[in-house]
Formats: structure tokens, C-alpha cells, sequence
């Protein structure tokens, strides 16, 4: 899709070496890169804002704030001001944690030699293999999918119809029940992807996704498949 932490973190970071500085021209820069383009330009703007002080950030991004900051956000008991406090306390946290110190007049913070994080690797020893096109497969209860493939692992994506409904669900490999789950198609509690598994043995399988109950509609769009790594 179109959610990816390296290529957005770069522009991330285009935005502020070619910004200068100037706090409009960096989430312009940032926006322009594309991709995930509401996400890039707010951590430009934080980052840039983090160094620049609160007073220093022209005057037109901060216009009518003081009319909203006690208002809540939806889906969550937050307001502004809520999230002021609670990012202060953190940072705190974080300063003193690094060796520094915080009083009421002023914060001591210890320089660090910047260091690489350690590599992560997400799902070792699997390999991408191949993606199978579902074509929008709609579940049902007497609409099971039913597919075959050969490897260790396997995702299968897609959504719920007008995001909305729940849907039980059951999913077998080679005849085993291996998970029961109920998808939701709230935006804020959905399941992406819809079901996987990363333990299986390296082989050929009979995926089953049974829906058992619920009022939405399942639509599965592919089934990713992964292989041992040799």
C-alpha cells in the first residue's frame, strides 16, 4: 500500500533539510513527497516546531488553537491540552532516564553520541513466494474460501464491505481449526490484513475461511504466501 516506514521517513526528512528552516516550506516539501502525505508533513512540522520553540512558529500555524484545545478528539478522551501535559511528562521521563535533569526553572540535557538502533527482523526465516488475486471474494456463510498453497506461512488481505457489520469467522489449515475471530468493520477496530499464520511447516496446505455468523461481508482481495528461507 502505501504505508512504508523507510521511504516515509525520508521524506520526512526532505522536508526539513530542503525546508531551511521555514516551517511552511518544510510540510509543503513533505506533502509534495506523497505517500502517506497527513502523516509526513506532521512529523516534519513536529520535529521542526521540537527545534524552532512553540513561539517561534509563524504565526498562521498556530491561528484559533486556543479555541480547540480544550476540545475532545474523537474516538479518545484527549483534548490538546490533555496531549500538552501528557508529552511534557514523557519527555521528562525521557531526559532523566538519559542521565539529565529537569527542575522547575530549567531541564539539563546530556549529549549523546548518536548510535544505530539494532536491526529488527520481522517473520525470520520466510521469504515471499508468491500473491494469489482473490478478485474480491465475497464470504459467506455458504460461501466458504477454499485455497491451496505451497510454503510455511500465508496472509490473506482485504476488508469489510462499506466498513461496516462484524462477521465470525473460522480458519482451517489441512482440516485443523487454527483460529476463531470476529472482524469488525469500524475504521478504528478493524483487522488489516484479515487472517494469517507464520507457523506452519514448509509444505503444501488447504486453507479454509469459513464465516459462521454476523451481519457484514468479508471481502478477501489476495493470499500472500511465504517459504523457509533456504
Amino acid at each position: 500500500f502505501n504505508i512504508d516506514a523507510k521511504i516515509n521517513g525520508a521524506y520526512i526528512v526532505v522536508g526539513l533539510l530542503y525546508g531551511n528552516g521555514d516551517f511552511g516550506r518544510t510540510l509543503d516539501i513533505s506533502t509534495r513527497c506523497g505517500q502517506d502525505s497527513d502523516c509526513n508533513p506532521s512529523s516534519a512540522g513536529g520535529v521542526l516546531g521540537t527545534l524552532l520553540g512553540f513561539s517561534n512558529i509563524p504565526e498562521p500555524w498556530v491561528r484559533g488553537l486556543e479555541k480547540v484545545e480544550d476540545k475532545k478528539f474523537d474516538h479518545c478522551n484527549y483534548s490538546l491540552q490533555d496531549v500538552y501535559r501528557v508529552n511534557y511528562r514523557l519527555a521528562a521521563e525521557l531526559v532523566r532516564a538519559a542521565g539529565g535533569k529537569v527542575t522547575d526553572g530549567s531541564w539539563t540535557i546530556r549529549v549523546q553520541e548518536p548510535a544505530a538502533a539494532l536491526l529488527e527482523v520481522g517473520f525470520a526465516g520466510l521469504v515471499p513466494s508468491g500473491r494469489k488475486e482473490l478478485r474480491r471474494f465475497r464470504l459467506a456463510p455458504d460461501n466458504p474460501l477454499k485455497a491451496a498453497f505451497n510454503g510455511a506461512a500465508f496472509v490473506i488481505g482485504g476488508g469489510m464491505e462499506e466498513n461496516r457489520g462484524k462477521a465470525a469467522c473460522e480458519v482451517r489449515v489441512d482440516g485443523v481449526l487454527v483460529e476463531q475471530v470476529t472482524l469488525v468493520g469500524d475504521y478504528h477496530d478493524r483487522r488489516t490484513p484479515l487472517f494469517w499464520n507464520y507457523d506452519l511447516e514448509q509444505g503444501p496446505h488447504e486453507i479454509e475461511v469459513r464465516m459462521t455468523g454476523g451481519d457484514g461481508v468479508p471481502v478477501l482481495n489476495y493470499l500472500l504466501e511465504y517459504r523457509k528461507a533456504e
